[in-house]
């Protein structure tokens, strides 16, 4: 089972070795920070949390406690829809299903603890694992925007998603 608790400061090093190219930090965040990756930008992003704009978790499972699993959700248009993002699961975590346990933790825990209607999210159309586990979870497409960022010289296009709190 996986437990989600508010990040805090002491788990920004560990963050910084889950993403280990400029690649993964961009299917992590999408153009949100600049490589290299450093405990400076991961600290004024959690600051968002500490503003109360984000929640920010840190995901972990329930016999080891370790963290192995990180999300986020951000509230948009005045608090009416939570963008989830910022899904990471370290790598020693991977491919095992923990992906989808930190994310629909996520997704309960956000329409839990706020008053969202819905949540939208945005992946990659190449990161079709991603794709399919947010289409299994209530996820539908609402828009797909080419061209969105440039990694490595390669043009990466943007599918944006959107589940209601109640799915129909």
């Amino acid at each position: 089972m996986i437990q989600l608790r508010p990040t805090v400061a002491e788990d920004l090093p560990g963050l910084l070795g889950w993403v280990g190219t400029e690649a993964e930090m961009v299917l992590w965040s999408g153009p949100k920070f600049s490589w290299p990756l450093d405990v400076e930008q991961l600290d004024a992003y959690l600051a968002e949390s500490r503003a109360g704009t984000r929640l920010v978790w840190t995901a972990s499972d329930s016999v080891s406690a370790a963290p192995m699993g990180h999300v986020s959700l951000a509230f948009q248009n005045n608090g009416k829809t939570g963008r989830l993002g910022r899904v990471l699961v370290a790598p020693n975590a991977r491919h095992v299903g923990h992906g989808r346990a930190v994310t629909l933790a996520a997704v309960t825990a956000g329409f839990n603890e706020s008053r969202i209607d819905a949540m939208t999210l945005g992946v990659y159309r190449h990161n079709t694992i991603a794709r399919h586990l947010y289409e299994q979870l209530g996820f539908k497409t609402t828009a797909i925007l080419e061209n969105w960022v440039t990694v490595n010289g390669e043009p990466w296009d943007n599918i944006e998603m959107r589940r209601p709190r109640h799915r129909t």
